[in-house]
């Protein structure tokens, strides 16, 4: 089947949404001749994942996924509570649905398949006809969309093709663009010999009517949703030679508040407050840019009233070949990690560390091996342990990587080394005894020890904790001066006495 979708008229009405041909099935005519984009309110506004781990990761378990996979959803498709997952495939063209369980994964015993027309390269979630269950829509290899029914048990019904009338489509995100309380998609496209090249919106009415806006934005390689100025409505960032900011009145409507101009392209683009800038603790978004083939970031920090700084570089010296990033609040606090998957001979997947302070958004990074041609990552609580994990899908494989996350560390109190509860010239004693008479003294909790934080327990330690009680030093590292967990991942350990004043 073909649903053709007509531009808005000149006078702003719109035309419903006609089916080529008839579907036969269950669901009745009229919800099969429209497209209705709805969804929930978190899936309008999406959360960034939050778990309350260490940050740090190990491989779990591995389970094969049809060939060449490409990407990967997750909802509830089958309405039991559970989050499932759905991957779709290039060359074998299928959509493979893991059903979750109580205790945790997915069943794999009851994995269902259902075939494509064409080779997929991406896909979302939404309920598009507002028949309370979840449904796909997927992008081709070949630049068109399609439409795939969901039955609430877990099984959707065949895809059938979105005819937009247009150049082919490169992108396309979700979100509430007029405040209706349904979902509206923003497509990129490809220019070409006919032109083409804009961006669209594709917008709902709610009733099983959508229509394409007859603005024109610009042409973009990434474009990002988020409320940019702090009023309640999905503002956009488009990048393409141009980086331009686009503000929405509420209804659908935008205006240009900023353009930068950009001298390389732009492969991914967030909307994630990365900055710690505002002593109340109102989120103020940034811009944030994966460039140069996953080489490096580019930064713009968020002023206030959708207002950006011009763009800083940065990290190429730590990320190579990065992409899918997604940011998570690994800790559940602080500011959000950014976790990646990098291609190449030294394929990864890799962590950069949430800082948020001093003007630094990251620092410390972590990289585990994984197969290579990694095609596509999600990060989520695979065994409900309230701890996030990450499913890495490989296409040299034909697999999914479990890495699961450790759980966080007892809470201590850096520099209190003899876990009195006090914080004075008995705690570097303690850890000059430590290094110099190994054996003769209680073993304190290294990390208590490790008093700036760098992972290693030596002499810069005591020097620290003595420069800062006499008054000439920086402060101890965090947690301090109140009990927390360590903040940065190391391969110290922490055993603390039951008597100390943090358990």
């Amino acid at each position: 089947m073909i649903i053709h979708v007509l531009n808005q008229y000149s006078s702003g009405s719109s035309v419903m949404a006609a089916r080529k041909s008839a579907r036969s099935g269950a669901y009745p005519a009229f919800m099969m001749a429209c497209l209705m984009l709805v969804c929930s309110t978190t899936m309008l506004f999406p959360q960034i994942p939050t778990g309350s781990g260490s940050g740090l990761f190990v491989p779990g378990i591995s389970f094969s996924v049809a060939d060449d996979p490409a990407d990967m959803a997750v909802g509830d498709y089958n309405e039991d509570g559970f989050e499932d997952m759905v991957l779709v495939t290039g060359e074998s063209m299928l959509v493979q649905v893991f059903l979750g369980t109580s205790g945790g994964g997915f069943d794999l015993g009851q994995v269902q398949a259902f075939d494509l027309p064409v080779e997929i390269e991406e896909s979302d979630t939404l309920d598009y006809d507002a028949d309370g269950f979840l449904d796909l829509i997927l992008l081709s290899d070949s630049g068109q969309l399609y439409l795939m029914l969901g039955g609430g048990d877990g099984s959707f019904i065949d895809a059938d093709l979105i005819d937009l009338g247009f150049s082919t489509i490169t992108n396309f995100e979700i979100g509430d663009l007029n405040s209706d309380g349904h979902g509206d998609l923003v497509l990129t496209t490809q220019s070409g010999f006919g032109g083409g090249g804009e961006t669209r919106i594709l917008l709902s009415d709610g009733n099983g009517d959508y229509f394409l806006k007859a603005d024109l934005f610009p042409n973009a390689s990434a474009l990002g949703i988020g409320d940019l100025d702090g009023d309640g409505d999905l503002d956009l960032a488009l990048a393409g030679s141009t980086l331009t900011v686009h503000l929405n009145d509420g209804s659908g409507d935008f205006s240009v508040i900023q353009e930068e101009p950009l001298d390389y392209t732009v492969d991914q683009l967030l909307l994630v407050d990365v900055l710690q800038d505002r002593p109340d603790g109102i989120e103020i978004l940034d811009i944030i840019c994966l460039i140069d083939n996953g080489g490096a970031l580019a930064f713009l920090q968020g002023v206030g009233s959708g207002v950006f700084s011009p763009p800083a570089e940065g990290y190429g010296d730590v990320i190579n070949n990065a992409s899918d990033v997604t940011p998570a609040y690994l800790g559940g606090e602080g500011t959000p990690a950014f976790v990646y998957i990098a291609a190449g001979s030294s394929s990864h997947l890799g962590v950069l560390r949430g800082h948020g302070v001093d003007g630094i958004p990251f620092e410390g990074h972590q990289s585990y091996p994984i197969p290579e041609n990694p095609a596509c990552m999600k990060i989520l609580d695979y065994d409900m342990d309230g701890v996030l994990d990450v499913l890495i899908a490989s296409s040299s494989t034909n697999a999914v990587e479990v890495f699961l996350g450790e759980p966080a560390g007892p809470d201590f109190r850096r520099g209190d080394v003899n876990s009195d509860g006090f914080f004075n010239l008995a705690d570097p004693i303690t850890c000059l005894q430590v290094l110099f008479l190994p054996g003769q003294v209680f073993a304190p909790c290294e990390d208590s020890m490790d008093a700036n934080d760098d992972g290693l327990l030596d002499l810069s330690d005591p020097i620290t904790v003595l420069a800062f009680l006499f008054g000439t030093g920086v402060p101890v590292a965090a947690p301090f001066p109140d009990c927390g967990t360590d903040p940065t991942p190391d391969i110290l350990d922490c055993q603390l006495p039951l008597n100390d004043p943090c358990s």
